[in-house]
């Protein structure tokens, strides 16, 4: 018998859709008062981009995110077509076909770019988690037999972070990102998977929801050296942008609180996007440093340059 099948995007109920949205403000609201007057080391630029996501926080306009003016240009595009060719080149065409078959979309979000490719429905924007995806899993499947934890510094609005958990490779995984961010987060992981699996942490590590046996821990930019207290010893890093769109003192912190067995890292080797290619002191900016730093330090797997973008996968230098 010929079968043909399509597997639909995850379309949960309305009803659930806008009682996740808000218990994720109502945690957000709360968050906001706890972190005045905490210092971080964003550019001028997030901040602003950071307030105007804040201020159109509804619960409509959350519902909606990956549709909205104010919310989705930070979280979403910069993705294509092309990630999945990248797919096939460097891992093969069986690779790419596998992976899209075994993905899940959904409607959370409202996204517009959702499209159907060779019978898969995939948005554009996840095309690029994907193939982050397909690198991250080529070296867990060769150096790791059991899953780890990961740390990601900006974690989006928490796709790869599902992606790598629907495929085992860790048990536990901590984002690292603005509160605005992590509302966002855990409505869109919600839709994947259970509200108990999704903890969202304050800055001195108290729960606001979820518990130490989640999957998924919601972590602040503001505070978050209580997770050096719980995660494993052996654990990966991931960023993709984020660590390489913070200035040089944030970039220095995050490598001397973290020392990850594994590490991808794709981002900008000079910053063309933010502000003109500027910090928020106004001086022009670029990653060679970080780059080599991390060079030296990790055994060095990868490194791949496309234009001004890199990407860099290493491992601690004796496992």
């Amino acid at each position: 018998m010929d079968v043909c099948f399509v597997n639909p995007p995850v379309v949960t109920s309305s009803k659930d859709r806008k009682e996740r949205a808000d218990k994720a403000i109502e945690i957000f609201q709360k968050r906001c008062d706890q972190q005045k007057g905490l210092s971080d080391n964003r550019w001028k630029a997030w901040v602003e981009m950071h307030k105007n996501m804040a201020d159109a926080l509804t619960q409509e306009n959350l519902i909606n995110f990956q549709s909205h003016k104010a919310i989705a240009p930070q979280i979403t595009g910069g993705s294509g077509r092309h990630f999945l060719r990248k797919i096939s080149e460097q891992l093969g065409p069986k690779t790419l076909d596998d992976l899209l078959r075994n993905h899940t979309e959904t409607t959370c979000g409202k996204p517009k770019d959702l499209v159907c490719e060779n019978g898969v429905y995939i948005t554009i924007t996840s095309m690029r988690h994907l193939f982050h995806l397909s690198k991250i899993k080529k070296y867990f499947d060769l150096f790791y037999r059991q899953p780890l934890s990961a740390i990601e510094i900006g974690g989006g609005f928490g796709n790869l972070a599902r992606m790598v958990l629907s495929y085992d490779l860790c048990f536990k995984y901590y984002i690292i990102d603005h509160p605005i961010l992590n509302t966002i987060q855990f409505f869109y992981l919600t839709d994947f998977f259970p509200g108990s699996d999704v903890a969202i942490v304050d800055e001195k590590g108290i729960f606001l929801n979820g518990s130490e046996s989640s999957k998924v821990f919601l972590c602040s930019m503001f505070g978050y050296n209580w997770l050096f207290e719980n995660i494993e010893k052996k654990y990966a890093l991931f960023s993709t942008m984020a660590l390489t769109e913070i200035p040089k003192k944030g970039q220095d912190e995050y490598l001397k609180a973290l020392s990850p067995s594994f590490m991808y890292i794709v981002g900008q080797s000079k910053n063309l996007c933010v502000q003109g290619g500027q910090s928020a002191e106004g001086k022009t900016f670029d990653n060679k440093d970080f780059i080599i730093n991390i060079m030296q330090k990790y055994h060095s797997l990868e490194y791949n340059f496309w234009g001004y973008f890199f990407e860099y996968i290493g491992r601690i230098k004796s496992l």
